[in-house]
């Protein structure tokens, strides 16, 4: 999937490699705090890859951008790092507290799940943040862009998949534009119903 969707080596290698480091320093904690693994925790590094990943990869494509545009590696990588550490933060945020609510159960082994997702989303954000631009830094910009200017390295089929998302999310933006109001009430009242029912269920268990 990295190889389609970033046509070059660095676009494979970067995104994995800091996500797997994450997920060393994961495991290397669970050790340390002698938590046992169990059939949850053996999904960290799974679930890791496939989350942490995405992050080094908006890094990737900035830094595809900023390249284009800017002919010096050194000036290129912390563009892109001004660019994408509020939104990359954000998302690190955002997971990390989806992941923390998993601490509300009294289960032992969600509870240590959800810890440690917790532990390994936010390392493979600070790795996206300082090990994915420092790699880009010391590496030569990308041939296509320095050459022509075109940030475009990717096999065709994925420029067509690209297009085809673009509209989709373009025609849920604009529907969502039109009927604001309308969206807002009706996801406000399935989540006040989301959060009735648990009441219901939690009386009913008592």
């Amino acid at each position: 999937v990295l190889t389609l969707s970033s046509g070059s080596v660095r676009g494979v290698v970067l995104p994995i490699g800091s996500v797997l480091v994450a997920v060393l320093w994961t495991f290397a904690a669970l050790a340390l705090l002698g938590r046992p693994l169990t059939v949850l925790t053996t999904l960290l590094a799974p679930n890791l890859i496939v989350v942490g990943s995405v992050y080094g990869v908006h890094v990737l494509a900035r830094h595809g951008e900023e390249a284009a545009e800017v002919p010096d590696r050194l000036r290129a990588a912390r563009h892109t790092l001004e660019h994408v550490l509020l939104p990359v933060l954000v998302s690190g945020a955002t997971t990390m507290i989806g992941y923390g609510s998993l601490l509300l159960t009294d289960v032992p082994a969600v509870f240590d799940y959800g810890v440690f997702s917790v532990l390994g989303v936010a390392s493979v954000t600070l790795l996206s943040l300082t090990l994915v631009p420092a790699a880009l830094a010391l590496l030569p910009l990308p041939r296509q862009a320095a050459k022509s200017g075109a940030a475009r390295v990717r096999p065709r089929v994925t420029d067509r998949l690209e297009e085809g998302v673009d509209g989709l999310l373009g025609h849920f933006s604009a529907f969502s534009r039109r009927h604001a109001g309308a969206a807002i009430l009706v996801w406000t009242g399935l989540g006040l119903g989301a959060a009735l029912l648990r009441r219901v269920r939690t009386t009913l268990d008592q």
